[in-house]
């Protein structure tokens, strides 16, 4: 990360769930959305990320959840600093 930022080349964290097992985590995350935010942005400031790419490629029971997730992430980030957080979704579900 160090060397990366060094190179002005940024660094992203990568949340991806996938198959039968992604579902499982996503139904389990999304129970509690705004404490698993408050960890991926612990996460982003412990280690010096400079965002996330987001990417769910399995079944999704709720889409609005999984919308307000993506854009929560993108606005309390965008809170600390507005032009260094970059959130990319990769988005196979809808």
């Amino acid at each position: 990360i160090n060397a990366a930022h060094e190179n002005n080349v940024r660094i992203l964290g990568t949340f991806i769930t996938e198959f039968d097992n992604g579902q499982k985590i996503c139904n389990d995350l999304f129970e509690n959305l705004d404490q698993a935010i408050d960890k991926l942005v612990f996460l982003t400031l412990y280690y010096k990320f400079d965002g996330w790419l987001i990417n769910i490629e399995n079944k999704v029971e709720d889409i609005t959840k999984l919308k307000y997730f993506v854009s929560e992430l993108n606005n309390r980030l965008k809170a600390i600093d507005k032009d260094l957080y970059k959130i990319i979704w990769y988005d196979s579900v809808i």
